[in-house]
């Protein structure tokens, strides 16, 4: 079983069928329609803006389907679908994350970002126990998609900073497209620290790396003025929406760990179209390399 944690005060959590409760805090907190909701009633708030806006961008985007063959083959996706390209690149990511995690037998895993619960589903399937994670909830493109699943894995409502969970038990942690939502790279890299085993790893795959922070800044700027035309959202955007291998090295050192580009796509075809992207655009386009992360004196 997994070991439950208050995500205000880290207390250990008593458990009861559809409920948590902290001794400490006098909160509880229930598991409706399959998922642990472990947003406090402050937070919830504070999302609620957030969560609409993605979830109208991400229904715009044509993110999900109806049936459950589409969440079942993920990340394989027809060619039609409207964002084969990105699926495209996860793809190749969870290949990569299948040869790291090799043929080591049944391990804990944390899936951060979970989104539909496609990733938590294929490592389920393979007899690992997952963990999924996430801030989205709805039925299409949230952990609500879980439905659509046979393997059995647990769906948690909570936050990157605050995670519901024991301190070191997870085999692996994966930020599965989302550290770059983090508004505080340190803070979200010491949590999962907390949680991860002393000889885990830390894996990070499909958030977009640039070597030029002015690239990436653009590029957030860009889709924050496309957002505001297209839907009105008129926001300040919190979230750092991009990595450099800088800034991530740093924090890592900051929290004890050491960081390596395990995975990089240098392929002649792949290098040719970023030089022309490049070109075309007058930007770095990103780039997206699966990071391991470990504790600093693991040998």
């Amino acid at each position: 079983m997994i070991e439950l944690a208050c995500p205000v005060c880290a207390s250990v959590l008593v458990v009861q069928y559809d409920s948590a409760t902290c001794e400490i805090c006098q909160l509880t907190f229930a598991r409706r329609d399959g998922i642990w909701r472990y947003l406090p009633p402050s937070r919830e708030r504070e999302y609620s803006d957030f969560l609409r806006e993605y979830q109208t961008v991400r229904a715009d985007e044509g993110w999900g389907a109806s049936d459950a063959s589409y969440y079942r083959t993920l990340p394989h996706v027809d060619k039609d679908d409207p964002q084969r390209n990105i699926w495209r690149i996860r793809a190749r990511s969870f290949g990569r994350l299948l040869a790291f995690i090799g043929n080591n037998g049944p391990m804990r895993i944390l899936d951060v970002g979970a989104g539909n619960g496609w990733l938590a589903n294929q490592l389920a399937r393979r007899g690992h126990t997952v963990a999924a994670l996430d801030l989205a909830d709805d039925p299409r493109d949230g952990l609500g998609a879980r439905v659509h699943y046979a393997a059995s894995f647990e769906t948690y409502q909570a936050e990157f900073d605050r995670m519901p969970f024991g301190a070191a038990q997870f085999d692996v942690v994966i930020f599965n497209a989302a550290l770059h939502y983090t508004c505080a790279l340190s803070v979200t890299l010491h949590e999962a620290r907390r949680v991860m085993r002393s000889e885990g790893s830390i894996i990070v795959m499909d958030s977009p790396f640039y070597s030029d922070p002015f690239s990436g800044a653009a590029r957030v700027a860009e889709r924050e003025a496309c957002f505001a035309r297209k839907y009105g959202f008129n926001r300040q955007v919190r979230a750092i929406s991009f990595l450099t291998e800088a800034d991530l090295e740093q924090s890592a050192a900051e929290t004890g760990l050491e960081m390596n580009i395990w995975a990089e796509d240098d392929r002649l075809a792949t290098r040719l179209c970023r030089a022309w992207l490049d070109w075309r655009t007058g930007r770095e386009p990103a780039r997206f390399p699966v990071v391991m992360l470990k504790h600093g004196n693991y040998a």
